[in-house]
């Protein structure tokens, strides 16, 4: 507990600077640290990807998609949070109505 209490003194009350990381500075530190090629020992894979093609791709797509969002992806996501929420507070429908 004393512990716990100098931290936070130490601090000022405030988290990890990795608490507070962009989505941009995510993906530079996925892509840095295990984004890489498969090292096999013995026959299995013990670090990286087998397919460093495909991981690339799909971190540079989350990037692209989501670091810098066009206009027209921002009003799908905001639609899409739309329609969840309003079905999430939605009457529950009553088993007679449900079968």
């Amino acid at each position: 507990m004393q512990a716990l209490l100098r931290e936070i003194d130490a601090t000022d009350g405030q988290g990890p600077l990795s608490e507070r990381k962009t989505l941009a500075e995510l993906c530079d530190y996925f892509e840095e640290h295990y984004v890489k090629a498969a090292e096999y020992v013995d026959g299995r894979k013990v670090t990286g990807v087998r397919s460093l093609g495909t991981a690339k791709g799909t971190q540079a797509n989350t990037t692209y998609r989501y670091v810098n969002p066009t206009v027209e992806t921002a009003k799908r996501a905001a639609a899409a949070l739309n329609m969840f929420n309003s079905e999430r507070t939605a009457e529950p429908k009553s088993a007679e109505m449900v079968n």
